[in-house]
């Protein structure tokens, strides 16, 4: 299964280089497309080891959109904050269960809430049932 994951940015987040290396640790074969405003383009590609693209509309969404429709091929997608974190082992458990059911068209995971200290606030599930 190849997987896209798009992250936009604004380009200042201070946990984005962690979010960047949380999705090399959980999927390192993912499809990695960042999009962010032009003048940041050059600094983030440069560490980041991603397909860097300037963004070319307005909001959080128009990004994602761009990354998704970005040249390549992918078989799913999903998205990440540049302040979250994707952790492997559950990840990893959500794209087995993809892989043996392929007719599944969206899967949930569950969001841990991280405080600014890194701190535990909580966590909750995205979908009302599993």
């Amino acid at each position: 299964m190849k997987l896209r994951i798009v992250t936009a940015t604004r380009g200042h987040s201070p946990f984005f280089n962690e979010a960047i290396s949380s999705i090399k640790n959980a999927h390192p074969e993912a499809g990695q497309v960042i999009v962010c405003p032009a003048a940041c383009v050059p600094s983030i590609a440069a560490g980041a080891g991603a397909v860097v693209l300037p963004e070319t509309g307005t909001g959080l969404y128009a990004a994602l959109n761009q990354g998704w429709r970005a040249p390549g091929e992918w078989d799913a997608f999903t998205w990440l904050n540049d302040d979250d974190l994707l952790l492997a082992p559950g990840f990893g458990g959500l794209l087995e269960a993809l892989t043996r059911r392929p007719e599944v068209d969206v899967a949930y995971g569950r969001v841990r809430l991280i405080g600014a200290r890194g701190e535990n606030l909580g966590s909750h599930p995205v979908a009302h049932r599993g």
